[in-house]
């Protein structure tokens, strides 16, 4: 990794920082290449709009739990290979890092 004077960036700590600043500031970086001077209407630049909304709530460590429990062991793991029997072992401690 490099910093922003191309110079080799191996302490773990500054690699951090710099993977930090880069996520804090992505956001201004892009508005700023941007140059918006629209009227501020968004919906303008939607294309190919979804009627369909997206909503996250918060949930409970119990809730996750109740969902850990119903899985069905007979069925595949998923990508991240963790055994849905192991889960359940586990949901207790797991569901409140989850939610």
């Amino acid at each position: 990794m490099e910093d922003s004077q191309g110079n080799p960036v191996d302490d773990p700590v500054d690699i951090s920082n710099l993977f930090n600043n880069y996520f804090c500031n992505i956001a201004q970086t892009i508005l700023d290449k941007r140059r918006f001077t629209g009227d501020g209407n968004f919906k303008k630049f939607l294309t190919n709009q979804s009627p369909f909304s997206l909503i996250l709530s918060k949930v409970s460590p119990n809730e996750i739990a109740q969902i850990i429990k119903n899985l069905d062991p007979s069925k595949a793991s998923g990508p991240i290979s963790i055994p849905i029997n192991i889960l359940s072992h586990l949901c207790e401690h797991i569901s409140p890092i989850l939610a």
